[in-house]
């Protein structure tokens, strides 16, 4: 069997009017991915896998109550990696 090699994930996080366009890019394979923040919302995807090279735009769509400003402060993304060794994106 082979080690599942660290995908490295760049994110960065854009706010609107609606919540925060999150955008995932990855130079390896990245498999299970989700998002997870403290603040009510939720995001339009989850549990899907990337391709090296691969670029991903999620949304967050907050509900009333949420601090923009915190999501992406509070922003975790965890995959399959991540999962098995113990190391999560931020």
């Amino acid at each position: 069997l082979l080690p599942l090699a660290s995908p490295d994930i760049s994110i960065s996080c854009q706010r609107d009017d609606a919540g925060v366009m999150v955008t995932l890019k990855t130079n390896g394979l990245a498999l299970h991915l989700s998002l997870e923040t403290d603040e009510p919302g939720r995001f339009d995807a989850g549990g899907f896998d990337m391709l090296a090279g691969e670029m991903r735009v999620v949304r967050f769509i907050a509900d009333d109550a949420a601090n923009l400003d915190k999501v992406t402060t509070s922003l975790i993304v965890r995959d399959l990696h991540g999962a098995t060794y113990g190391v999560n994106s931020k």
